[in-house]
């Protein structure tokens, strides 16, 4: 076991010098631990993209903008990346949610990446086969329990400031303009806030299936820590704990995991397909399925009284359409093209 450890070192130490003048976000591991060097060249190596947008590379800058402009700290390409193309995905353009953060130091970010498959709700989510697309909800879990009682001094970001929905318009505003090689003197910017703290807060892991096969398990797409939110009177902040996450008995909280799992900007491009795939499996044992079928008629027919007005765009992270129902009515015909959305009940003849 021992030479095996050693030779995987001298693989990972050789993997970061050959690489991080092509792939920067190994730069701050070169001169790291060799066991930090393994673990990130491991991460490298697979489908995750958590070392590449929320861990240590690159200054506050990078992530500044990445939430005022859509600049994928990914993408290696200063141009592209002002264009607003994917780093990871280089056809696309690139998607964020109203707050980017990151772990901005090299061996507390592998050390809280190896803590997630240490953690009981880590191992469980990793474990779980990527049965007929079925894919487990994001895990939460305290950055102290993966860093320690000081381990939120290792977090930092930023988020759009004021209201979130009216600042992603802003931005996709801008976006366009820039994308479109508009004038761009009179367009709005948005304004960008820093997160105070991150005490008390959590990790949110996200997960990818590690093959199309059902006996595969899974593997950490990305992991964003995120500050606690206190209740203040403001329904975003207090939503935006995820609540959903860890309380079963929220309203609609099985279509609010879906969009976490499936839709949300952190993995949509990972993990859409997969959603496309359990839908047209419908497996007769896919409990979970029917309910967020049944909820997705819910808001459809407009008995949306319990939803909190926030939740389904923080958790979906949706941008393009003006609300919930038109964001609904576009998935509806993407996962059930052969049925007609359900009709409002307040409008029975339409």
């Amino acid at each position: 076991m021992s030479d095996r450890r050693d030779r995987e070192i001298k693989d990972a130490l050789a993997y970061v010098a050959a690489y991080k003048d092509l792939r920067p976000w190994l730069i701050p591991v070169a001169e790291c631990d060799p066991l930090v060097q393994r673990v990130y060249a491991s991460i490298d190596r697979g489908l995750g993209h958590s070392h590449k947008r929320h861990a240590a590379m690159g200054d506050d800058t990078l992530y500044r903008r990445r939430v005022a402009y859509s600049e994928d700290p990914a993408q290696t390409q200063q141009r592209q990346r002002m264009m607003g193309f994917d780093g990871v995905r280089h056809d696309r353009q690139h998607l964020c949610g109203p707050e980017t953060t990151r772990i901005h130091d090299a061996a507390a970010f592998a050390a809280a990446f190896m803590g997630v498959s240490e953690h009981l709700a880590g191992r469980r989510a990793l474990d779980t086969a990527a049965h007929g697309g079925r894919i487990p909800s994001p895990v939460r879990i305290p950055i102290s329990d993966l860093l320690g009682p000081d381990g939120h001094r290792w977090c930092s970001g930023f988020a759009l400031a004021g209201d979130w929905a009216e600042a992603l318009y802003v931005r996709k505003s801008l976006t366009w303009a820039r994308w479109t090689g508009a004038d761009l003197t009179d367009v709005l910017r948005p304004s960008v806030e820093q997160i105070p703290t991150f005490e008390n807060g959590h990790v949110v892991v996200r997960l990818v299936p590690n093959s199309q096969t059902d006996a595969g398990g899974q593997q950490i797409c990305t992991m964003t820590p995120e500050p606690l939110r206190l209740p203040t009177g403001e329904v975003r902040m207090e939503v935006t704990d995820r609540m959903w996450l860890y309380d079963k008995d929220f309203p609609f909280a099985t279509i609010l995991n879906f969009m976490e799992t499936y839709l949300h900007p952190e993995i949509r491009y990972d993990n859409f397909t997969y959603l496309i795939r359990r839908v047209a499996i419908d497996a007769p044992d896919d409990s979970e399925l029917a309910t967020f079928k049944s909820e997705f008629s819910q808001l459809l027919a407009g008995d949306d009284m319990m939803l909190y007005p926030p939740a389904l765009r923080v958790a979906a992270g949706y941008e393009d359409e003006g609300d919930d129902r038109q964001f609904l009515s576009r998935l509806w015909r993407k996962l059930y093209p052969l049925e007609q959305p359900p009709l409002r009940t307040a409008d029975p003849g339409r």
